[in-house]
């Protein structure tokens, strides 16, 4: 019933942009009257950003190059190529001056791949852009629009380096250690030479954006619980508390279970001290067996509003290898040298997105479902194997020169990988296409970028050890120690 009203407003809206303005005005006069409920419950279009084309790149004057943008849909209607409200990409600050003869209009550089994206689905945009002939550094800001009306999701900024070469930053990342300083000693089964000082001072927390809090939310804990915002701490409630979490507005509201409410101006965040945070309406429920349900979490658990698309998230933050130990990225009896050569994969592109900040807006620094899947405590237990390998290989990720290295991986090839150019807009010389012979045969699952989960566990069983894995399938890496 509902969606025939929002199809009939689609239509009227389309008429009254084709009207004259005595017309528009009577137009909207009706509309009002006649549809003021479908109005005020009309959601803004919402949506969140996977792959965010390329941060940094540089062209050549007048040469043109090819980026891929995808956006999650989490508005509640689709978004369709065509209609009265189609869902179209945009590009703002200097994004005209990049106008390719493939753009549909000077302001409109592509269509959305797919007929329409259903709500929890992603569409993709490829556009093509060419650079101006004049040398500059320009900044292209892409955005969404429905109808006429902005999508909310995280900003996008490119900078393209137009007849210049990208300046190299003085990296915070990887210190080279003196001669004079004795090496650590490698985990087990660790190249000799291969391990570096390491380069940060201790282990790092990691923001982890669970989900979007629409509806009031509950949290419970085993153990004391102390309500904070700040440096202010406002409650400290006992063990077995129920505690309510209510998004609305643009602050942070919590409810008691004697009903008071209290409103603070900074996130809310919660901790419980050497105890576990449960969230009791989560359904995280194991497919395999659905009495087990992922909805417990260690370290701190905020109520985080990001401003830039009027949302609130639940955000679990704490230590990395703790963040870690609650993926759900394998199963418990793969090969122990897989265990590890994945145990290293996830700390890295972990730490590769705790350093740069940009895919998710500066907000959280990944999310439990699109980057790595993340299901918390529970977890801990059921994959007790991995959790051991994350331990003997504490701290170790992969590295390109003085950078940590990007890790993509994925379930099964075909009998390859895929280079980063080949899926995603650039290049990285360390996802180059490697033969996957152990796949050979195989239906691709997955992006095919960096490692297959599948090849890596044969050559495990081969023999292979976690260091030679990790090598394979990301070229030209070194292994070195993040922290202790």
């Amino acid at each position: 019933m509902m969606s025939v009203f929002f199809h009939t407003w689609d239509h009227m809206l389309a008429i009254i942009n084709r009207t004259s303005l005595t017309y528009k005005l009577l137009f909207t006069s009706i509309a009002f009257l006649c549809f003021p409920f479908v109005i005020q419950a009309a959601p803004k279009p919402t949506a969140l950003v996977v792959n965010a084309g390329l941060a940094v790149f540089e062209m050549k004057p007048e040469d043109t190059r090819t980026l891929t943008f995808q956006f999650l849909n989490t508005s509640p209607y689709p978004w369709r190529l065509s209609g009265p409200t189609p869902i179209r990409f945009r590009l703002k600050g200097l994004g005209n001056s990049f106008y390719h003869s493939s753009w549909i209009t000077s302001e409109i550089p592509t269509r959305l791949k797919e007929k329409a994206v259903t709500p929890r689905n992603i569409g993709t945009f490829t556009v093509t852009l060419q650079a101006p002939p004049a040398f500059g550094i320009y900044t292209i800001t892409p955005y969404l629009i429905y109808g006429s009306v902005p999508v909310a999701h995280d900003s996008i900024e490119l900078t393209a380096f137009v007849g210049y070469s990208i300046p190299k930053p003085e990296s915070p990342v990887l210190v080279t250690p003196e001669p004079a300083v004795p090496m650590n000693t490698p985990p087990s089964g660790m190249v000799a030479g291969d391990v570096s000082k390491p380069f940060l001072d201790r282990e790092p927390d990691i923001r982890v954006g669970l989900f979007v809090v629409e509806k009031p939310v509950a949290i419970t804990s085993e153990t004391t619980i102390t309500v904070a915002s700040g440096s202010a701490v406002h409650d400290t409630l006992g063990a077995g508390t129920v505690l309510t979490l209510i998004p609305e507005g643009v602050s942070f509201t919590y409810q008691l279970p004697n009903g008071t409410r209290k409103t603070l101006n900074e996130p809310l965040r919660l901790i419980a001290e050497g105890g576990i945070l449960e969230v009791p309406s989560l359904e995280q429920r194991a497919q395999w067996n659905t009495a087990l349900n992922d909805n417990k979490f260690r370290g701190t658990l905020e109520l985080y509003y990001a401003s830039n698309t009027a949302r609130f998230w639940l955000v679990n933050e704490l230590p990395f290898e703790q963040y870690l130990k609650g993926l759900a990225e394998t199963s418990q009896g793969a090969p122990p040298e897989y265990h590890k050569a994945l145990a290293v994969a996830t700390r890295s592109y972990a730490l590769y997105h705790w350093y740069a900040k940009k895919k998710h807006g500066g907000h959280f620094d990944v999310d439990a479902t699109y980057d790595q899947v993340y299901r918390g405590y529970g977890v801990e237990s059921r994959l007790s194997n991995f959790s051991s390998a994350i331990g003997a290989t504490r701290g170790i990720v992969a590295a390109i020169g003085e950078d940590v290295a990007v890790t993509p991986y994925f379930s099964q090839s075909d009998g390859r990988t895929r280079a980063w150019s080949e899926v995603w807009s650039g290049d990285k010389a360390h996802l180059t296409s490697v033969p996957v012979p152990w796949d050979q045969g195989k239906t691709l699952h997955g992006h095919g970028v960096g490692m297959s989960s599948l090849g890596a566990a044969a050559m495990a069983k081969e023999g292979k050890t976690w260091e030679e894995i990790l090598k394979y399938f990301y070229t030209g890496i070194e292994l070195k120690r993040a922290y202790e």
